[in-house]
C-alpha cells in the first residue's frame, strides 16, 4: 500500500508528473500569449513606420510597462521580460530582427528652446520644464513677478542637445511641446534650467531653517545661477548643525544633482512660462515658494515667491512653505 501511493505522489508531482506538467503547461500558455500579443504591437509599429525596423527605445515602450519589466542589459535585445505573472522571457524570443538606430536631430544653439520638456538621461522619463536657455538669454525690466537677468553662455561651450519626442501630452498644466535630451557624449557647459513638475514629497511645506538663533554665515545670494552654489553652501552649514530639525527644515529633502531656485531664478521661470496669479495653479503649483535667497536686510528673514500675489516677499526662516526642486542639464 505505501508503494502505491509513493508511486501516486510521483506520478502527481515528480519530475514528468502530472501537477508538474499542468503548472508547465500553464506557464507556456502564458509567455506564448505575451509573446503573440507583444508581436502583433511590434508589428503595428513597424506599419506605422512603413517597415522600418523599431528603435531600441520603441521596443522599449512597447514591452513596458504593458507586459511586465525589463531587466537593464545595454542591448535590449540581450535583455529578459519579467510579465506580470513572473514568467521570464527573452526579448530575442519575442523580437529577433533587426533594432534600427534612433534618429537624433541636435536642436539649434540660436533657436530658445524655453517651455520644452526635459529629459536629463535621455531614458524616456520626463524631468521636468526647460525655463532658461542660456544659449539665448533674456534681460526682463517687468516680468510676471518681478525683474530678473538670465545670462548667456558661449555657444561653442554648450552641450548638444536632440529633440527625444515631438509632441509630449503632459498632464502637468504646460501643454503639448517637445522633450529635450542630451546627446549622449557631447562635452560641454548645461544649456538649460529646469524645474520640476511637482513639490517635494507630494506638496509637504518645510521650514527654511528651523533652527535660527545664533546662526552665522546665512548670506546667499539673490541673483540668477546662484541657486546651486545658495544651495550647496546651506546643504553643507544645515548638516553640519548638531540642533538641525531633519523632520521640518527643507536640506534635508533635497535630492542629489538638484537645487533650491535663487530668487531671481523663481522670477525667471514665472517671466519666461508667462506664469501668473491666473494661470500658476493650473500648472500644478502651489501659491507660494520659498528660494534659496536669505534677505540680507533682515536678520532670519528669506526670500519667497508668491504666485498668487504676484509678488516676491521675505518670511522668517523657521515658516514653513512650499518647496519645489530645479537643476540644470
Amino acid at each position: 500500500m505505501v508503494f502505491i501511493v509513493g508511486v501516486t505522489i510521483a506520478a502527481l508531482s515528480g519530475p514528468n508528473g502530472i501537477l508538474t506538467n499542468a503548472t508547465k503547461a500553464k506557464e507556456d500558455n502564458a509567455k506564448a500569449q505575451v509573446i503573440e500579443e507583444a508581436r502583433v504591437d511590434i508589428l503595428s509599429k513597424q506599419t506605422e513606420k512603413m517597415g522600418e525596423s523599431p528603435t531600441a527605445e520603441e521596443l522599449e515602450q512597447i514591452l513596458t510597462p504593458k507586459y511586465g519589466t525589463l531587466s537593464n542589459e545595454e542591448n535590449i535585445l540581450d535583455r529578459t521580460l519579467t510579465t506580470q505573472d513572473g514568467y521570464q522571457i527573452p526579448v530575442r524570443d519575442i523580437w529577433n530582427g533587426t533594432v534600427a538606430e534612433e534618429t537624433k536631430t541636435l536642436i539649434s544653439k540660436t533657436e530658445p528652446y524655453v517651455g520644452y520638456y526635459a529629459d536629463l538621461e535621455g531614458d524616456g522619463e520626463i524631468d521636468g520644464i526647460i525655463y532658461a536657455d542660456l544659449a539665448i538669454g533674456n534681460t526682463v525690466q517687468e516680468g510676471s513677478i518681478g525683474t530678473y537677468t538670465i545670462t548667456t553662455e558661449d555657444t561653442a561651450n554648450l552641450k548638444d542637445y536632440y529633440i527625444k519626442e515631438e509632441n509630449h501630452a503632459d498632464e502637468s498644466g504646460f501643454g503639448i511641446k517637445g522633450v529635450i535630451a542630451p546627446l549622449e557624449g557631447s562635452n560641454g557647459a548645461d544649456r538649460f534650467y529646469v524645474m520640476e513638475l511637482a513639490d517635494i514629497d507630494g506638496g509637504q511645506q518645510y521650514s527654511w531653517y528651523s533652527n535660527n538663533e545664533n546662526l552665522t554665515n546665512l548670506e546667499t545670494e539673490s541673483e540668477f545661477g546662484k541657486g546651486k552654489s545658495n544651495t550647496e553652501k546651506m546643504k553643507n552649514l544645515w548638516n553640519n548643525d548638531n540642533n538641525k530639525d531633519e523632520v521640518n527644515d527643507l536640506w534635508g529633502h533635497i535630492k542629489e544633482g538638484w537645487f533650491i531656485p535663487s530668487i531671481d531664478e523663481w522670477k525667471a521661470f514665472a517671466g519666461e512660462l508667462k506664469i501668473d496669479e491666473d494661470s500658476y495653479d493650473t500648472k500644478g503649483l502651489n501659491s507660494n515658494y520659498w528660494s534659496s535667497s536669505y534677505n540680507v536686510y533682515i536678520p532670519n528673514f528669506v526670500w519667497y515667491i508668491d504666485f498668487l500675489l504676484k509678488a516676491t516677499g521675505s518670511m522668517n526662516m523657521s515658516s514653513k512653505k512650499f518647496v519645489r526642486l530645479s537643476t540644470t542639464f
